[in-house]
């Protein structure tokens, strides 16, 4: 069970790091007006917040 714990945990902070990327992701991509429009982005935008 310890493997598993320490591989839940690893995937948990894993899953925080990549929001925080995409966060800053977001805020880089959201420089661009044609971007904005996209519906794509602002499923994007409404997930990421």
């Amino acid at each position: 069970t310890g493997r598993w714990r320490t591989w839940m945990t690893h995937y948990s902070s894993g899953v925080k790091s990549r929001k925080k990327h995409f966060r800053i992701q977001r805020r880089h991509f959201g420089q661009s007006p044609l971007a904005k429009h996209t519906p794509l982005t602002r499923l994007y935008n409404s997930y990421y917040k």
